[in-house]
């Protein structure tokens, strides 16, 4: 049975509504779905979109033109020496924020983000480089474990993060592509070293490959302003400075609870399958989503909502009820050992009602979560208002997308 279908039956059997529909209405859904082959019955993570045979996501337009679905590639450089500490803090509380403001299109683009920390030789590394992907749960991890430590003298080994950034990193090459790389910190590149490849380098070398290169200054630093603007100019980019602290301002609302609340009951209905490693991967996901303050669950709920991953409790592979949503999967190729503990030992009449069970509880989870998010929305909209205009780095970084992003023709 294919995976619209089951639930369908399950609707059927138990007499559950999905949403607003009529019965008579739930009974044609699963008519037509009846009728569909099973391409057409297995939507991609956004059920909006659709793929072409090149990868690349269309939306349906108004007159029934298709429109290429835009994509972003997103790389931040962090230095992570001690005097960047509550900067480090408070992006790791806005990571999901920063995330979802990049989806707030007009039409949501497929976003991968990309992750590198850098200090200086001497120190406990130099580097430490993640690569551009679409699971931002896996970004949010490494990003936790970032501390700020070591330094000392103040040039640090900017050079070789921006070379790590725009020669080492899997970036999308496709035209239309808008890729973009923020450097973010308060001490130049030292520019001793005989054995790296200097900032002017890589910076043209970024504009010749259509990579945007923004810096953010943290503090006020001349030595390091005057570089960084230099490095936004060559690579097309610009420059911004901000606070040593970064200023980001988390924004508690009436709703936070009630989203975190919801989303504990929407963790319990995951359903990690695949070897022991994937599932481990899948389950910490969602022990750090779990652990998190309740202003960046209800983010995460927010990204959730703009991305129009109404399945997904983790971003990512591993999670049986999204991949079977998303097509990436079919219950038939799971092996028996690799299903989730709970599916085990049962029939497959079985197995696929236990799935739409749980698949019918998310989906009247998401839909309280989403409303709740909207209200929530609005609020800090007021209150951002209210406040007026502060120089925070997520501001910032939200300001330059939205400019930047036109250029590609992303529309905010």
């Amino acid at each position: 049975m294919s995976w619209p279908l089951l639930i369908c039956s399950y609707f059927r059997q138990e007499g559950v509504a999905m949403g607003r529909l009529t019965a008579a209405a739930m009974a044609a859904t699963c008519i037509i779905l009846a009728g569909l082959p099973l391409a057409a019955q297995q939507p991609s993570s956004d059920a909006h979109f659709k793929r072409d045979h090149q990868g690349q996501g269309e939306s349906p337009t108004e007159n029934g033109q298709q429109q290429i679905k835009p994509k972003i590639d997103v790389v931040f450089l962090l230095d992570t020496t001690g005097s960047m500490a509550n900067l480090i803090q408070g992006a790791k509380v806005k990571i999901w924020s920063i995330a979802k403001e990049m989806l707030d299109a007009e039409v949501a683009p497929d976003l991968r983000m990309g992750l590198i920390g850098y200090r200086d030789r001497g120190d406990a590394y130099v580097t430490r480089s993640f690569d551009l992907t679409d699971d931002i749960d896996r970004i949010y991890a490494e990003l936790l474990k970032f501390e700020a430590d070591g330094g000392g003298d103040t040039p640090e080994s900017v050079n070789q993060a921006l070379d790590d950034a725009i020669n080492g990193l899997s970036w999308d090459r496709g035209r239309s592509v808008y890729r973009v790389a923020f450097l973010v910190g308060d001490a130049p590149p030292k520019m001793n070293y005989t054995d790296d490849v200097k900032y002017h380098v890589t910076a043209r070398r970024a504009a010749k490959r259509d990579i945007v290169i923004n810096t953010v200054l943290a503090g006020s630093a001349r030595d390091t302003a005057e570089v960084w603007r230099e490095i936004a100019r060559l690579a097309q980019g610009r420059f911004a400075a901000i606070p040593q602290s970064g200023n980001m301002q988390v924004i508690e609302t009436p709703y936070d609870q009630d989203i975190q609340s919801l989303n504990q009951r929407l963790n319990r209905t995951a359903l990690p399958y695949g070897g022991r490693a994937q599932q481990d991967e899948v389950l910490g996901k969602i022990e750090r989503s779990a652990a998190a303050p309740s202003s960046v669950i209800a983010d995460k709920s927010a990204y959730q909502k703009s991305k129009g991953a109404e399945e997904e409790i983790v971003t990512g592979r591993g999670e049986l009820i999204n991949d079977l949503a998303s097509g990436r999967v079919t219950l038939d190729a799971v092996k028996p050992e690799d299903l989730p503990a709970e599916l085990q030992g049962l029939s497959r009449e079985e197995q696929e009602a236990a799935i739409a069970a749980r698949a019918a509880e998310r989906e009247s989870l998401r839909r309280k979560i989403n409303d709740l998010v909207t209200l929530r929305d609005g609020y800090i909209k007021k209150e951002l208002a209210r406040q007026g205009d502060t120089d925070s780095f997520d501001g910032e970084v939200g300001a330059i997308i939205r400019e930047q992003g036109a250029a590609k023709g992303i529309a905010y």
